[in-house]
Order: C-alpha cells, then structure tokens, then sequence
C-alpha cells in the first residue's frame, strides 16, 4: 500500500515515470470487502465502514441518553427496567441498525457495510459511562 508520484523532466516539463513515493503502513483488520473482495485498508471503502460504525456509535448513545434520562432522579436499582414500551425500542432499534448493516441488498442501498464487532459502538461506550457519571 503506497501512493505514486509521478517525476517530470527538469528540461522538457514532460512526464517520464511514476515512482513509489512512500508506504502508509500495516493493515491492522483484516477484513475483506464481499464487494471488492480486497482488504479494507487504505481503500475508499473504508469510509464507508467508517460511517457504519458511527452509526451504530449514534445508536449505543441514543441508548445509554434514554436509560440517563430515566436515571436521573432515581438508580436503576430502585427503578428496574419495567418500562415495556422503552424496552421495545431499544430491541427495535438495535434491530433495524443490524438490518441497515448486514442484509445485502438493503446495505447497498444505504451504502453500509457489515463491521467487526470492536467497531460495533465500542469506541461511544466510554462517551455513555462519562454521560452517566456527569448526570
């Protein structure tokens, strides 16, 4: 994985060859795309997988607001999850965020991708303690 440079001639300005100017480094996931069938680094692709681990970082945060909001004047303790209205929309939000990524023809319509599961919402879940610890 490196980028091209292309060298000119110092006497005519013409292109004379491409060169391999630099190495951007190790791929460190080994996912293979089932579209391109190549690796994710250093690829366009990777914004896309990029965006579906966001997206599912948005979710886990959506979830972690409302269970926060619920909490504020009491401990889950005290409380307990009985709220069943609350408990189907977290199952159905969770369901239709793994729909939008993992069912084929509906993830190429929205452009998503299917991620591994360190970036399936890890990197909003110390946003969500730092949420509940300020509140």
């Amino acid at each position: 994985m490196a980028y091209a440079e292309c060298v000119q001639d110092a006497v005519t300005g013409m292109k004379r060859y491409v060169t391999r100017s630099g190495i951007f480094g190790e791929c460190k996931v080994q996912q293979i795309s089932p579209f391109t069938h190549r690796p994710v680094c250093f690829t366009t692709e990777a914004l896309k997988y990029s965006q579906t681990s966001f997206f599912f970082g948005v979710v886990a945060t959506q979830i972690n607001n409302a269970l926060t909001v619920k909490t504020r004047k009491l401990s889950l303790l005290y409380q307990g999850m009985k709220n069943q209205f609350m408990l189907f929309g977290f199952a159905s939000e969770i369901c239709v965020s793994l729909i939008l990524a993992y069912c084929f023809g509906i993830n190429v319509v929205f452009g998503t991708r299917d991620t591994i599961f360190i970036h399936f919402g890890i990197a909003a879940l110390p946003f969500g303690i730092f949420e509940n610890l300020w509140d």
